[in-house]
């Protein structure tokens, strides 16, 4: 008598919806049980009417197939591991999400790190330590080429990676999210609203131009006051000068504000900061001033910074959920690892509000 999947089933310990999803390859099955349900088909020697001879390759080449459970995670150069930026609680976040789906994160290392130690390159990254690789950065310099070659499942996270357009990729709306942050503070009253932005990387990188041209769209669409003096960014010849790597840092969030109290005369009711990390220089500004939050201005940014929960009054802004992002990103992976032929996908991850104290109605 020929085996059915009710025998599958029992012999697995699962249920017949499980043994269906193993058979058509969903990738809603964790690692093991699907390795256990192949195993029973190939030992029952059950195969679906329908398409028997093509389960019976696949589920050969399944079997000898030999998944390792390990993530890889490559992250931007100048990445600190042990600061407060928004990255690193997403890092975090993704460490968590391995684990949860009984896989390991196997190496994390910064790009520059692999592309200088080429002997650390070849040890780690390649098929046979990992089944997967997250991409944190923009650009693999130096490592590009190689890393295509030897690992097939890829996604990036915030960019796009490389040129071909075929690599799984989050990316957060930037352009969303900074658009809503200038229509809050407009619809709260704000006519006149300044920013603080990273124009050393204007051209450069996509979330920083992203955020610059929804600030300015708002401004356009919501009838502000358009005046460039209410702008104020990195120049290239300064960007190194103020320390403030590929986001600005609280460094330059102070230089800049004090510039630009400085020259937007008269002095804006508002103004949007590009990224968080920025928010304790620009609040120190501010008071130097003589300034006070949010009676005389009010402040906006976009980020998940942990320096965040340092500053007073707590800063209005508009964050992504960390867990939730980890999560999309790891479930896509694994998508990727367990079903490889599945069309590249581009996902928008949004941001939400989160209402402090620094903005006021006028």
């Amino acid at each position: 008598m020929e085996a059915t999947i009710i025998d599958v089933a029992k012999r697995t310990k699962v249920s017949i919806g499980t043994v269906s999803n193993v058979i058509h390859n969903k990738p809603n099955v964790e690692s093991k049980t699907r390795e256990k349900v192949l195993k029973s088909i190939h030992e029952l020697g059950y195969v679906p009417n329908e398409s028997a001879q093509n389960l019976k390759k696949g589920i050969r080449n399944d079997l000898k197939k030999r998944l390792t459970n390990n993530i890889g995670l490559i992250v931007y150069k100048g990445f600190n591991r042990y600061g407060f930026a928004d990255h690193t609680s997403l890092v975090e976040g993704l460490d968590k999400e391995i684990r949860n789906h009984d896989n390991h994160l196997y190496f994390y290392y910064r790009v520059d790190e692999l592309s200088e130690n080429s002997s650390l390159f070849n040890k780690v990254v390649n098929s046979g330590n990992i089944d997967g690789l997250i991409v944190l950065s923009s650009q693999l310099e130096g490592i590009y080429e190689q890393v295509r070659k030897r690992i097939k499942n890829i996604i990036s996270i915030g960019e796009p990676l490389g040129k071909e357009g075929d690599i799984d990729c989050l990316m957060f709306d930037d352009y969303g999210a900074s658009y809503n942050a200038v229509k809050y503070l407009a619809e709260s009253g704000h006519k006149r609203i300044g920013s603080i932005t990273n124009l050393a990387y204007y051209k450069e990188r996509q979330f920083v131009s992203n955020r610059q041209r929804a600030f300015k769209d708002a401004v356009r669409d919501l009838g502000l006051e358009n005046d460039e003096t209410l702008i104020e960014g990195v120049l290239p010849r300064d960007f190194f000068d103020l320390g403030a790597g590929m986001t600005l840092n609280k460094e330059a969030g102070y230089r800049l504000m004090k510039n630009l109290l400085i020259k937007a005369k008269p002095l804006p009711t508002a103004v949007f900061l590009e990224n968080a990390e920025s928010c304790s220089g620009v609040v120190e500004a501010i008071r130097e001033a003589g300034l006070r939050i949010p009676d005389d201005i009010s402040v906006i940014t976009i980020g998940n910074s942990n320096l965040m929960g340092n500053v007073e009054p707590k800063i209005t802004t508009f964050m992504y959920d960390v867990n939730e992002a980890s999560k999309a990103v790891v479930k896509k992976l694994l998508e990727r690892i367990n079903t490889p032929r599945i069309k590249q996908v581009k996902i928008l991850f949004p941001f939400d509000l989160s209402a402090g104290e620094s903005c006021r109605k006028i």
